[in-house]
């Protein structure tokens, strides 16, 4: 009788165990998956950032290609009153 006693408690504690180690490893799943959702949290969040300096640049290239554009047709329209008005003898 007490051999099945034996039985009983050594089966009871590798059924214990392998619950302990099944619950360990979950545990550390859950942790690697907590660890993997902040870490996309954080991959999201400096997307957005980048994708609102990347508008900035954007905006900034449009406005320095207008200025460019204006600043040429400023010069070109300068560059035809001086010729207009001094205009060479020949």
């Amino acid at each position: 009788m007490l051999d099945e006693d034996m039985n009983i408690t050594t089966s009871e504690t590798d059924i214990y165990r392998m619950l302990l180690k099944n619950s360990c490893t979950l545990s550390n799943d859950l942790l690697e998956l907590q660890q993997i959702e902040y870490e996309q949290c954080i991959i999201l969040a400096e997307i957005d950032r980048i994708d609102v300096e990347k508008q900035r640049l954007k905006y900034l290239l449009n406005l320095l290609q207008s200025t460019k554009s204006n600043g040429r047709k400023k010069s070109q329209k300068h560059q035809l009153k001086r010729i207009n008005s001094n205009p060479k003898s020949d």
